[in-house]
């Protein structure tokens, strides 16, 4: 049962990640799953710390919204069933 929990929040996450840009995709996945600061980012992307951490916020934003988006049309989906 854990191994299935797991593989549905993998695509979750994978999906979510999807509607990113591939830039802010690469941010956001240096930044949390191999834990860079942003300086280490900056100079592997050659961009400035400022502009990393605009792209970053960026893509949590939208992240974040579509994740309300997702939650939103399950509850609906639910909710309608009944």
């Amino acid at each position: 049962l854990a191994s299935v929990i797991k593989k549905e929040d993998n695509a979750k996450v994978h999906q979510l990640l999807s509607t990113l840009t591939a830039q802010q995709r690469r941010i956001v996945i240096l930044r949390l799953w191999d834990e860079l600061s942003y300086q280490e980012i900056a100079d592997l992307t050659g961009k400035s710390v400022a502009s990393l951490k605009m792209t970053f916020m960026r893509a949590v934003s939208l992240l974040r919204a579509e994740y309300i988006n997702i939650l939103t049309f399950l509850l609906f989906f639910i909710f309608d069933q009944r």
